[in-house]
């Protein structure tokens, strides 16, 4: 009777571990999505900049102008300085991309 409550026990352990590995595992690979998506619209943020810059011989008022993008991935706004055509996350660790 006691090795069955071991066994239980047992079974109960490895299936909490497995599943707070599991939890683990999916927040690192969200991560890691978000910031591989962040990547991917600031290089086609500043792609429109650059191209409404050539087109237009300045560079545009605000990031409006050229996208309908605003917010990150991460949910934090999209920082631009139109003076000098800069766009920029400002999502904590990522302000420097």
């Amino acid at each position: 009777m006691k090795r069955k409550a071991y066994e239980f026990f047992l079974v109960g352990v490895v299936l909490v571990l497995t599943m707070v590995l599991a939890v683990g595992l999916y927040r690192g690979q969200t991560k890691v999505t978000k910031g591989q998506l962040l990547m991917h619209e600031l290089s086609m943020l500043r792609s429109s900049i650059a191209l409404s810059k050539t087109t237009k011989k300045a560079n545009p008022k605000n990031l409006q102008d050229v996208s309908e993008i605003v917010v990150d991935p991460f949910g934090s706004p999209y920082h631009y300085d139109a003076e000098r055509g800069w766009v920029s996350s400002t999502t904590e660790g990522y302000e420097s991309w």
